[in-house]
């Protein structure tokens, strides 16, 4: 019988990185979503910007802040989820590897 990494709480599901260097990602885009609105709004005129809904949504609740900080805290979560990983991985370093343990058949 076979181990799933949901019910078996003794694997994580994700390993570390998974979640660390998209969080990263995360923080990086928000720091260009805060260069391209502040340029789209210093410009007069007319634009065309198509963007997703919960983006259009942010906007008009709160400007460029309401989208900048959305996906920065969608980057801080996941990098503090990633970085608690990895500090637990290096405390416990006779575990073994999260995704490479396979259970015998």
């Amino acid at each position: 019988m076979q181990r799933d990494s949901v019910t078996d709480p003794r694997k994580p599901a994700y390993p570390w990185w998974e979640f660390l260097f998209p969080g990263l990602i995360f923080l990086l885009g928000s720091i260009f979503a805060w260069w391209y609105l502040t340029d789209l709004e210093a410009r007069p005129g007319a634009h065309r910007l198509r963007l997703p809904s919960i983006a259009v949504l942010l906007y008009e609740w709160g400007g460029k802040w309401a989208i900048v900080l959305f996906i920065a805290g969608v980057g801080v979560l996941f990098s503090a989820i990633g970085a608690f990983k990895l500090i637990r991985k290096l405390q416990n370093p006779q575990r073994p590897a999260e995704r490479d343990e396979r259970p015998p058949p």
